[in-house]
């Protein structure tokens, strides 16, 4: 927590809206756990979560684990350098490739597992290869309504479209925009840390080649 959240005395205020959520999966590795921690100081959450807890509380063999892992300072510290240290070069690569690649802009991530990229550019490239049902339902969809927003839902259905192509193709998965509440179609999530260098470069490899086709096709 920053020290903008320290007052007077040295002692941390997070206020009644202001919350610190943490758990294992992240940071460790150990999402089957299913244990975390939530730092707030508000009277009200604190006695709605306690109650809850009642019903879902942490195992105690879990918690005893847990203890133990967190307890062990030197290898918690250790693991944790290691492991930004790994992360930070895989990411390196990612954003190497996606300049390469010359798609669109993407959110240079200064830590955590993912990137939120941009790859608008590839949908006008996706419209082309859609059904013409396809293209008939965005219009339908617009009906009644500004030329904007059907031109919105065949970008969505661009999106999807390119989603679905990415997992035939390639068998990449990355998360589409609206599957995160994204405003507008085209943004995709990756995910950098699910697998070793090696398989992340190979990945890549395999992206770079989609990309490739998709802009041979848009030029015949």
């Amino acid at each position: 927590v920053g020290g903008s959240l320290l007052v007077g005395g040295g002692k941390a205020w997070l206020g009644p809206r202001r919350h610190v959520v943490w758990g294992m999966s992240k940071d460790l590795g150990m999402s089957g756990l299913r244990f975390g921690t939530l730092w707030s100081q508000n009277p009200a959450l604190l006695a709605a979560m306690g109650s809850a807890a009642v019903f879902s509380s942490v195992p105690g063999p879990v918690q005893a684990m847990a203890t133990s892992l967190l307890s062990d300072k030197p290898f918690i510290d250790a693991y944790l350098l290691e492991n930004s240290r790994r992360l930070a070069s895989s990411c390196a690569l990612l954003m190497a490739r996606l300049d390469a690649l010359q798609l669109g802009n993407y959110a240079r991530p200064t830590a955590g597992l993912f990137l939120w990229a941009d790859l608008r550019p590839l949908l006008p490239l996706v419209q082309a290869r859609l059904p013409a049902q396809a293209g008939a339902a965005a219009g339908a969809s617009g009906a009644g309504g500004s030329a904007e927003k059907a031109g919105r839902a065949s970008g969505w259905a661009a999106e999807a479209a390119l989603y679905e192509l990415l997992q035939a193709k390639c068998r990449l998965v990355l998360t589409p925009g609206a599957s995160q509440h994204c405003a507008e179609p085209g943004h995709f999530r990756f995910c950098y840390a699910f697998v070793p260098p090696r398989d992340l470069e190979a990945a890549l490899d395999k992206f770079a080649a989609f990309v490739g086709e998709l802009r041979n096709l848009g030029n015949c």
